[in-house]
């Protein structure tokens, strides 16, 4: 069965992933079976510029020039790798002191533009982290973006056409203050694996 929370309160989520991560502590190797044989696989990684939507416009990776990018590609129905990893990642950020969470920006593109729209991006995401962005895209814009990245994604039928998942990649993608791609994080990682990956590529200050 899916797990969806359109519509529902942000206490629903919460015991949703409290549930993942029980899980994901007990039996680490879930998320790497059936519907999400991709999670820790990526294609080729090149990175680059893109413009996508969020509920207050179109947002540039550009704009963020200056600061460490991180890129998570997922989808809010996403039964367990999607919460557990960005709950990962919130977790990473709010073990920063407050000028090194200034200078890093998280985005959590969609995978699944169909069913999230900007509003409920935008609620999902900062349910996470509070400066977390929720952008989205056509199919074929999100699709470019991923590729860019090498986020592998495939999406699932589950009883209907209108019931589905979608396997896919779950590293997470460091870009630098000059908009390069500088790492990838592997899926799984813990809060302190992140953080570490994050402050590698923060800008250092001029002598």
């Amino acid at each position: 069965m899916q797990t969806t929370f359109r519509g529902n309160p942000l206490h629903r989520l919460k015991l949703v992933l409290a549930t993942c991560l029980s899980a994901a502590v007990i039996f680490p190797a879930i998320a790497h079976e059936g519907t999400h044989s991709l999670a820790a696989r990526s294609g080729v990684a090149r990175g680059g510029d893109f413009t996508l939507e969020s509920s207050s416009g179109r947002v540039a990776l550009k704009q963020f020039r200056g600061k460490v990018v991180v890129l998570y590609f997922g989808y809010t129905s996403c039964p367990d790798a999607c919460p557990t990893t960005l709950a990962a990642l919130g977790a990473a950020m709010k073990g920063f002191t407050p000028a090194e969470a200034d200078q890093v920006q998280p985005l959590f593109i969609t995978l699944d533009p169909a069913r999230d729209d900007a509003k409920h991006m935008e609620e999902y995401s900062r349910f996470f982290y509070p400066s977390m962005l929720g952008l989205r895209g056509t199919d074929s814009q999100v699709a470019a973006v991923a590729k860019h990245y090498g986020v592998l994604f495939a999406r699932q039928k589950v009883d209907s056409a209108a019931n589905y998942v979608i396997d896919h990649s779950s590293l997470l993608y460091v870009v630098g203050a000059d908009g390069k791609l500088a790492s990838s994080v592997p899926y799984g990682a813990p809060p302190l694996e992140i953080a570490a990956a994050l402050r590698a590529a923060l800008p250092r200050p001029a002598k």
